[in-house]
C-alpha cells in the first residue's frame, strides 16, 4: 500500500463498520525498509474519516510520510466525532519493519475530534518528525506500547514529543502494571498537555515508564517528563493510594535550564490547578521532581506550598504543613538526592498541621527523606512540589553527654519562646567544633532572618532569637521552621510562637 497518490487505506463515513486493517505494509516497498510515500497529495498512510466503528487496525507497518504540508501528514488518523470504538494494536508506525531505523511519518498517530478510540496494545510509535500520538479527540485510551523507542524498549528513536494530548478525559495507561506505556527517547516532552478550551481536561496517568528503558536504564526524555500546561486542569498523575504510580526518571537533560519530572504551569494561562500528583517514583531528573510555575501570574496547582519535613530517621519521618491547606494527604519518599524515587506510604496526622510517617521499611542512612502535599488549597484540590530533602540519621540519635561532658552526637533543640516578649533560646550541641549556617523560616519557605553563621565550638552554645524578622520587625504567633546546615547534614525544628 505505497506511493499512492492519496491515502495508503481509507475508510470512510457512517456504516463502514467492524472492518480489519491487518498485516499491511503501508508507505515502504515490500521489504519494509525502503520509503515509499504515498504522494505528496495524499493525507498519509491509514485514514478513518467521518464513521467508521468498530474496526482494528492490528499488525500494520505504517512508516514514511514525513512531509509536514499544512494539514500535518500522519502514518494513521482517526477523524470527527462519529468515528469511535476502533482500536490500534501491534503496529509499528515510523520505524522500518525491524524498529532498527526511522522511516518516519509527520504525525505518528493523529486522533482528532473523535471519541472512545484506543492505542494499545503493542504499538511501537517511535522516529516520527512530530508527535508520537496527538489526541485531539476525547475519551481515548492509550496502553501498553512503546513510545520513542525500538520494539525492545532499549534503543532511542525519539518522537519530537512522545503524546500531545489536546481533548479531555482520556487516559494513558491504567490501573494494571501491564497497561502502562514505555515513553522513552523523545526530543522534549514524554506526554504534554496543551490547548483545551473546556473545563475539566481530566487526563489519567497511571502505571507508565517515562525516561528509562525496558531493562531499567536510563533514556530520558530532552525537554522533561510531564508537562500539564494550557488550561490543563483536574488531571491525575498516579494516585493517592500508592496503587497506580508512574516512574519518572531522567527526563530534561537537553533542557538549557534543566527539565523537570514533572511540569506543571505556561505562561500566564490562569488555568492549570486542580492536578493531583501521588505515589509515583520520580528521580535523576535534571531539574525539580515537580516543578509548578511560581513565577507566573498564574501560578501551577495555585502555588500550594510544599511540606515541611522537620527531621528524618531510619525509624520515622515528621514534619508540618502550611495551616491554609485543608483535608490534606501527606505523601513520604525517599530518595539519593531530592526527589522522590520510592514511594514509602502516607503519612498520619498528629495535629491540624503537624505529621508523622513510621518506617517499616528503613531507609539507608545518608539517603534523603522528602514529602509531598495534596489537599484543599485555594480553589481545588492540587498537590505541591517536594518538600525540602533531609538526610537520614540513625534511629535513636538524641544528644548525650560523654564522660568530657561534651556531647557525643549532634543535636538541635529549641526552648518554648517566652508568652510576651517572644524570647526564645535555641541549643546547638556538637561534639567538636563545625561551621553551621542557623537560619528561620516561616511555613511558606521565606526566609525570616539568620541567626548564625559560622563556627560553634565543641559543647553546647546558646543562641537568642527575640521574635523579630531581619529588618527588625516583630513577627506574628504562628510556626516556623529552624534550620541548621552543616558538615553532618541539616537539621530542621519546629517552633511555635505564641504572643
Amino acid at each position: 500500500m505505497s506511493a499512492n497518490g492519496g491515502d495508503g487505506i481509507l475508510l470512510q463515513d457512517l456504516g463502514t463498520d467492524h472492518h480489519v486493517v491487518e498485516l499491511n505494509r503501508v508507505g515502504t516497498d515490500a521489504t519494509g525498509r525502503v520509503d515509499l510515500d504515498n504522494g505528496a497529495a495524499g493525507e498519509g498512510g491509514i485514514f478513518l474519516d467521518d464513521g467508521p466503528q468498530y474496526c482494528v487496525v492490528d499488525g500494520n507497518l505504517v512508516a514514511g510520510h514525513a512531509d509536514a504540508v499544512p494539514s500535518g501528514r500522519y502514518g494513521i488518523r482517526l477523524r470527527n466525532d462519529n468515528t469511535m470504538y476502533n482500536r490500534l494494536s501491534n503496529n509499528v508506525v515510523g520505524l522500518d519493519v525491524d524498529t532498527a531505523a526511522s522511516l518516519p511519518n509527520h504525525y505518528g498517530v493523529y486522533f482528532e475530534n473523535c471519541v472512545f478510540d484506543t492505542v494499545g496494545p503493542g504499538n511501537v510509535i517511535s522516529g516520527n518528525t512530530s508527535y508520537g500520538i496527538l489526541l485531539a479527540g476525547s475519551s481515548h485510551f492509550v496502553f501498553g506500547n512503546r513510545i520513542g523507542t525500538d520494539s525492545a524498549g532499549l534503543v532511542a528513536f525519539g518522537n519530537q514529543s512522545g503524546i500531545y494530548i489536546e481533548g479531555a478525559y482520556c487516559m494513558i495507561g491504567g490501573p494494571a502494571i501491564t497497561d502502562g506505556n514505555l515513553v522513552s527517547g523523545n526530543d522534549e516532552w514524554g506526554i504534554e498537555m496543551h490547548n483545551w478550551t473546556s473545563f475539566p481536561s481530566d487526563i489519567l496517568v497511571q502505571n507508565n515508564v517515562v525516561g528509562e528503558t525496558a531493562a531499567g536504564g536510563a533514556m530520558g526524555n530532552g525537554s522533561g517528563g510531564i508537562w500539564i500546561g494550557q488550561d490543563f486542569q483536574f488531571n491525575e498523575i498516579g494516585d493517592l493510594s500508592g496503587a497506580t504510580g508512574n516512574r519518572i526518571a531522567n527526563n530534561g537533560y537537553t533542557s538549557p535550564s534543566g527539565g523537570p519530572g514533572i511540569l506543571v504551569g505556561e505562561d500566564d494561562w490562569p488555568c492549570e490547578l486542580g492536578n493531583i500528583i501521588g505515589s509515583n517514583s520520580i528521580t535523576a531528573n535534571a531539574g525539580k521532581g515537580i516543578e509548578l510555575s511560581l513565577a507566573l501570574a498564574y501560578p501551577g496547582n495555585e502555588a500550594i506550598p510544599a511540606p515541611y519535613v522537620t527531621s528524618a530517621t531510619t525509624a520515622a519521618a515528621q514534619g508540618t504543613i502550611d495551616a491554609a491547606i485543608t483535608a490534606a494527604v501527606v505523601q513520604v519518599f525517599v530518595d539519593p538526592a531530592d526527589e522522590g524515587a520510592e514511594y514509602m506510604g502516607n503519612a498520619s496526622f498528629t495535629s491540624a498541621t503537624d505529621w508523622e510517617f513510621v518506617f517499616t521499611t528503613p531507609p539507608v542512612v545518608g539517603q534523603y527523606v522528602t514529602a509531598t502535599v495534596t489537599g484543599t488549597f485555594g480553589t481545588a484540590d492540587q498537590t505541591s512540589e517536594f518538600s525540602t530533602a533531609v538526610v537520614v540519621s540513625p534511629a535513636g540519635t538524641d544528644v548525650a553527654e560523654g564522660a568530657t561532658g561534651r556531647p557525643e552526637r549532634l543535636e538541635l533543640t529549641v526552648e518554648a519562646p517566652g508568652s510576651s516578649s517572644g524570647e526564645t533560646t535555641i541549643r546547638f550541641s556538637t561534639p567538636v567544633p563545625m561551621h553551621v549556617r542557623l537560619h528561620l523560616y516561616d511555613v511558606t519557605g521565606r526566609l525570616v532572618c539568620r541567626l548564625r553563621e559560622g563556627v560553634l565550638p565543641a559543647g553546647t552554645t546558646d543562641i537568642q532569637w527575640d521574635g523579630r524578622d531581619a529588618a527588625g520587625h516583630t513577627v506574628a504567633s504562628g510556626v516556623y521552621l529552624l534550620e541548621a546546615v552543616h558538615a553532618e547534614g541539616r537539621q530542621v525544628r519546629k517552633l511555635t510562637l505564641v504572643r
